[in-house]
């Protein structure tokens, strides 16, 4: 089957593409959100001196960072 007799197939395609796209972003801020649980979890059960808490929320902010980074990258999905 031709693709450019078939306009609605070639917007289908292209709406596919970019929800693969929107998918595999959010699965990165997904891993993302997953490690801020992990830290989060991490220092809730222990009891951190200082320099840990202040690494651990330095990573958190890293994450958060990382995550504004990909929304702005892909707004346009």
């Amino acid at each position: 089957m031709d693709r450019s007799a078939h306009p609605e197939l070639q917007n289908i395609v292209k709406e596919l593409e970019k929800v693969k796209q929107q998918d595999a972003v959010l699965a990165q801020i997904e891993e993302r959100l997953y490690r801020m649980k992990d830290i989060a979890q991490y220092a809730a059960a222990n009891d951190l001196d200082e320099k840990e808490a202040a690494k651990l929320n330095e990573e958190i902010q890293e994450q958060l960072a990382a995550i504004q980074k990909l929304k702005i990258d892909y707004a346009d999905l």
